[in-house]
C-alpha cells in the first residue's frame, strides 16, 4: 500500500522502520503493519481503512504494529491478511499499557495529538 495514511492509534512494542517521506503534520512517518481477516483486508484495499471497534484498548482507532510478527499477538479483528502501510503518525501521545478505551479522535486532537503509541508487551 503506497498511500500515506494517517492513524488515530498505534500499538507498538518494537522499533518500526522510519520511511523517507514528507509528513504533512510534521510527525514521524513509519512503515507499519495491520492484520485482519481476508474479507476485511480486501475491503480495506478497495475502500480504505475505517475506524475499528469502540471497545478496543485505546478506543475506536486504526491499529498498527511495527512488525508482522507483532500483528499475530495484537490483531483482534481477524487474521490471515496483512497490510503493510506507510503511516504519518503526526504528533504522538505516549500512553501507559492500559491506555484509554474511551479515547476518540476528537478527544485526542483536543489534547494536541494525532496518534497514540503504547507498549502492550
Amino acid at each position: 500500500l503506497d498511500a500515506l495514511l494517517e492513524a488515530n492509534g498505534i500499538s507498538s512494542g518494537r522499533e518500526a522502520e522510519a520511511v523517507e517521506a514528507d509528513s504533512e503534520t510534521g510527525g514521524q512517518v513509519l512503515r507499519l503493519f495491520h492484520q485482519t481477516s481476508p474479507e476485511a483486508g480486501r475491503s480495506i484495499l478497495k475502500t480504505g481503512f475505517r475506524l475499528g471497534t469502540w471497545h478496543a484498548i485505546c478506543g475506536s482507532a486504526i491499529y498498527f504494529s511495527p512488525s508482522v510478527s507483532d500483528t499475530e499477538h495484537k490483531a483482534i479483528g481477524g487474521r490471515g491478511f496483512i497490510i503493510e502501510a506507510v503511516v504519518d503518525l503526526g504528533r504522538v501521545m505516549n500512553m501507559p499499557r492500559d491506555c484509554d478505551p474511551h479515547m476518540t479522535g476528537a478527544k485526542l486532537s483536543g489534547m494536541g495529538y494525532d496518534s497514540i503509541t503504547l507498549d502492550r508487551g
